[in-house]
């Protein structure tokens, strides 16, 4: 990951306590102290692991996969490994960054049809992506440009697009699913994310929840 763990840490907690990660980090909890402690203690008897070294290399990450983590004389193997993001892998450091991603693609790919028991996410596969954002085009082809690799091993590819307004604490998130081998694709799925906690809601759900809100008011 690009984040260092003490902010992924902060991001979790938020989004399991539903408290602003920005209040997390600048400690100013204002009568949330309960529910921060409470998923702080949570979380701390889940089996996450966070791997933020520099010089970690998709060779490392299926040697993990398959060898297990050893926790309390206890090898617990990941069932969930989330790349973010592929190209500060130290083997994708390299001039020949498209050559370094197919090969990456390959070998993540190959390890889930092998073992049959880890599903791995990779996220920000394309560093110029964020380009799309500033052209404020729909999924536009800077997101896919580089990719195709990941794009072929993937069972299910999600495009997200984020619309900026002024709202400073919800946005409107769309999500494409750009490819799934399990189920229809081409679908858009509006959503809001929250800024403060970082959690994703579907529209609909959120305006049903808005609606059931007001009735019993």
């Amino acid at each position: 990951t690009e984040m260092n763990t003490i902010r992924i840490v902060e991001k979790f907690i938020a989004m399991h306590s539903s408290i602003s990660a920005y209040d997390i980090r600048r400690k100013n909890l204002n009568g949330s102290e309960a529910a921060f402690i409470s998923s702080k203690n949570e979380l701390r008897g889940l089996p996450i692991w966070i791997f933020s070294e520099g010089m970690l290399t998709s060779t490392d990450i299926v040697a993990t996969c398959k060898n297990g983590i050893e926790t309390d004389g206890v090898k617990v193997h990941p069932y969930l490994v989330v790349v973010d993001y592929v190209q500060q892998l130290f083997d994708a450091r390299t001039s020949d960054i498209n050559n370094a991603l197919s090969m990456i693609s390959t070998r993540l790919q190959q390890h889930c049809v092998a073992q049959n028991q880890t599903l791995i996410a990779v996220s920000r596969v394309n560093k110029d992506a964020q380009k799309d954002h500033f052209l404020n085009n729909d999924f536009g082809g800077y997101s896919l440009q580089g990719t195709s690799a990941f794009m072929y091993d993937a069972d299910v590819v999600l495009l997200l697009k984020r619309k900026y307004n002024s709202d400073k604490d919800k946005q409107l998130l769309k999500v494409k699913i750009e490819k799934s081998r399990f189920g229809e694709d081409g679908i858009v799925v509006d959503c809001y994310i929250n800024l403060k906690n970082g959690i994703i809601a579907e529209m609909e759900k959120e305006h049903e929840k808005v609606q059931m809100e007001l009735h019993k008011s």
